[in-house]
């Protein structure tokens, strides 16, 4: 018996993120490029080489947002899979700045492709599995990135292996995610825009009507006019193919204004790119922290990395069991405090010369940033129509990416500020604190305005 279409999707996906993220090397990227194998120090690992990453992320996310659908969904993970191998191999087989900027690049695009594969398991299952699919394919990217980590840090605890041996294995995990990235079947719908609706047959041939539905979706006036023309035979396919890509544009843009005309998905969407910008920067520049604070040749990088993910998915776990109403009132208290916390947890990681209260106040910090990331995706969700989630998700996280390379030309790079790794710390934790106390501010005033309300009630019914 054949298994279902979406089983078997859903399958190969998750396979495809557990191996894609299984590289037990990644914990150990900057000791791995200040050991003896790369020679390099640890202010061009942070001035040089790690804002590569930021860069080709934001720039390359420009091209996934405006031509997912067009290109289709599939390509994109394969692009992701061979810019994840092509990252690895480089680490392992290349020297000197110049070609590890380039790995990071290659990094780069592979983040920015990320996005497309939690969108494209949408594409080829029902709506009805939607919640199944999206925690199968979440909690394997999870399971991936701290299988990676477990792994490589008890190779290297039991001195079974090295670092290098630890690049040769992520290559060839990451080389089974290509061939499975090859296998994903063909996506079925477009995700960022709405589905095109059934052609007429007087109008449209059989074989246009499948060349429409594969290059995008439009509105049912729009495809009258495209329709009207393509039987006049006033355009020639190329025009043809033009009008669709304009027409579609047209149709991503008025969704994209009706959706954040409503306030409140307007408000959590600010908070996630806010969210995600700041713990980005914390995820990306910690080992290089670590690295300052201790220059222990045992690290343990791999076992924390590996704590933080294991609480998070706990964290995402218990999140269900939260009630709809109370986040509703009590989710913007919660995660602006929550922010707070993760700022002063990022302070003492900032001034600690003690390694392993780094260590734990990392974890924490990682641990609390799921809880809130988790909460604010979902008021994003709650406060959009499904059609148009992907588009919102794929604009929040372009912002979320723009803020990021900003604010690494800004504090990182040097022709900016180039702030030391300690000093940086110091910037992140102000950053989490400024934003947690904007966003606690709007509940703080709508609690003043029912204090002052009720008060000017009972005195005029005294």
């Amino acid at each position: 018996r054949m298994l279902p279409l979406w089983v078997k999707a859903a399958i190969l996906t998750c396979l495809y993120g557990f191996f894609k993220e299984l590289k037990p090397s990644a914990p150990f990227l900057t000791p791995f490029l200040n050991s003896t194998y790369k020679h390099i120090d640890i202010k061009d690992i942070n001035d040089r080489i790690y804002p590569m990453r930021t860069y080709s992320d934001l720039t390359f996310l420009v091209v996934v947002f405006l031509s997912a659908d067009l290109l289709r969904y599939k390509f994109f993970i394969v692009l992701e899979s061979l810019a994840r191998l092509t990252a690895v191999a480089l680490l392992c087989f290349e020297n000197g700045v110049f070609m590890m900027q380039i790995m990071q690049a290659a990094d780069g695009i592979g983040d920015a492709n990320e996005i497309v594969y939690y969108s494209y398991i949408y594409t080829v299952v029902d709506e009805i599995y939607f919640q199944k699919v999206t925690s199968y394919t979440r909690a394997a990217v999870l399971f991936g990135r701290g299988a990676a980590c477990i792994l490589g840090q008890t190779l290297l605890s039991t001195k079974a292996t090295n670092l290098l041996v630890l690049g040769y294995i992520s290559i060839s995990s990451v080389s089974l995610a290509v061939i499975i990235s090859l296998t994903l079947p063909n996506p079925l719908k477009n995700i960022f825009v709405k589905k095109l609706p059934n052609h007429s047959e007087s109008f449209v041939s059989c074989q246009e009507t499948e060349k429409l539905n594969e290059v995008s979706n439009i509105e049912p006036n729009q495809q009258k006019v495209v329709d009207n023309k393509k039987e006049s035979g006033q355009l020639s396919n190329c025009f043809f193919v033009y009008d669709v890509c304009r027409l579609k544009m047209s149709t991503m843009f008025q969704e994209f204004i009706k959706s954040f005309q409503n306030k409140e998905l307007c408000i959590w969407s600010i908070w996630w790119a806010l969210s995600e910008c700041g713990s980005s920067h914390v995820e990306n520049y910690v080992m290089n922290l670590w690295a300052v604070i201790s220059s222990d040749k045992e690290i343990y990088n791999g076992a924390v990395l590996a704590t933080g993910t294991i609480l998070g998915g706990l964290v995402i776990i218990l999140f269900q069991f939260l009630k709809n109403a109370q986040l509703k009132y009590l989710g913007e208290v919660l995660i602006s405090v929550v922010s707070i916390i993760m700022a002063a947890f990022l302070f003492v990681m900032a001034n600690t010369t003690v390694i392993w209260v780094a260590y734990i106040c990392h974890i924490f910090f990682r641990t609390l940033h799921v809880l809130i990331l988790t909460i604010s995706g979902f008021r994003v969700a709650v406060n959009v129509e499904t059609s148009g989630y992907g588009l919102i998700f794929a604009f929040n996280t372009l912002v979320a990416k723009a803020l990021e390379s900003l604010l690494t030309f800004i504090i990182v790079d040097r022709k900016g500020l180039d702030l030391n790794q300690r000093t940086q710390y110091i910037v992140y934790a102000a950053y989490f604190g400024i934003i947690g106390i904007a966003f606690l501010s709007r509940p703080c005033i709508r609690l003043i305005r029912r204090i002052s309300l009720r008060m000017s009630e009972n005195e005029s019914t005294t």
